[in-house]
C-alpha cells in the first residue's frame, strides 16, 4: 500500500509499506493522517536548506518505522529511546504514559531493567508529569525565563547530571497521554532545531507507541478502562442523548 507525499502540487515521496493480508480502509486512512502531518512538516521547513530538511525528516521516518517493528510493545520502546538518543545525541532518552493520573515510564535509553535507579525513574516521571499537565514543550535552562513550572525538570537536571533537559508530551487523541523527555550534556543544549526535531519524532512515534500500549492492555484493564470511560460520558459532559436514554 503507498501514498504519495504532494505539497503545492509537487510529489516530494512515497510512503510504502508492505503488511500482511488485511481490509485496505485502515491502512489507507492511517496514510493519509500521516502523510498530512509529513505534509505539515515539509510546510515548517521549507524555507530551510532542501539537504538539511530531507536529513531531518529521514531521521523522523528511520524512528518512526523503530516504533513500528514487531515486537513486544516495551523491547520496541526500548530500542526507540536508544536509537533516539545515538542520533540526537543524548545522553538519555525516555519515554513515559499517563496511567490512573501519573506517568509511568517504560524505557530508559540503553538500559533494559528500570529497577537499577529508582529515584531516577521517579524524577523522569515527575518531569514529564510536569510537561503534561502544562500541556508544552518544556525545555531547561532555555524556558528559565517563562512564567511556567520547571520546578522538576530543574531537580532531573540538578540531581542526574544532564543540564539540558527538553521533554516533549503528545496528544493521540486530543489529550496529553505521555511525553518522550530528552537529557543532553552541559555542552550541548536543544537550539530551536533540535527541538522542533523531538517534537516532529514525538508528534508521530509518540502515537504509534500509545496505540500499540492500549493493544496489549490485559483483558481486565481493557474492560475497566471501558467502564471508567462509558461511566465519565454518563455523568460529565456532553453526550445528552445517551443522558436521556
Amino acid at each position: 500500500v503507498a501514498y504519495p507525499i504532494v505539497l503545492g502540487g509537487r510529489i516530494h515521496g512515497v510512503a510504502a509499506f508492505e503488511t500482511p493480508m488485511q481490509a485496505p480502509e485502515p491502512l489507507v486512512q492511517a496514510l493519509r493522517w500521516g502523510a498530512g502531518v509529513l505534509e505539515a512538516w515539509l510546510v515548517q521547513h521549507q524555507e530551510t536548506d532542501s539537504a538539511q530538511t530531507v536529513e531531518r525528516l529521514m531521521v523522523v521516518i528511520n524512528c518512526v518505522a523503530r516504533s513500528l517493528k514487531e515486537g513486544q510493545f516495551k523491547d520496541v520502546a526500548l530500542t526507540l529511546v536508544t536509537d533516539l538518543a545515538t542520533r540526537l545525541e543524548c545522553d538519555r532518552v525516555s519515554i513515559g504514559f499517563r496511567q490512573d493520573g501519573r506517568s509511568k515510564v517504560y524505557a530508559l535509553s540503553h538500559s533494559s531493567r528500570l529497577v537499577q535507579n529508582m529515584n531516577l525513574v521517579r524524577s523522569v516521571a515527575e518531569a514529564m508529569d510536569e510537561a503534561i499537565d502544562q500541556n508544552s514543550t518544556l525545555c531547561v535552562p532555555q524556558d528559565e525565563g517563562r512564567t511556567i513550572q520547571l520546578r522538576a525538570h530543574q531537580k532531573l537536571a540538578r540531581e542526574f547530571g544532564n543540564r539540558n533537559v527538553l521533554t516533549v508530551p503528545f496528544a493521540p487523541d486530543g489529550d496529553a497521554r505521555g511525553a518522550l523527555v530528552f537529557e543532553r550534556p552541559d555542552d550541548l543544549p536543544f537550539d530551536k532545531a533540535s527541538i522542533e526535531l523531538c517534537q516532529s519524532v514525538v508528534l508521530l512515534a509518540g502515537r504509534v507507541l500509545y496505540q500499540r500500549l492500549q493493544q496489549e492492555r490485559p483483558f481486565w484493564r481493557k474492560w475497566r478502562d471501558a467502564v471508567l470511560r462509558e461511566s465519565g460520558r454518563l455523568l460529565g459532559p456532553r453526550y445528552i442523548g445517551r443522558k436521556l436514554a
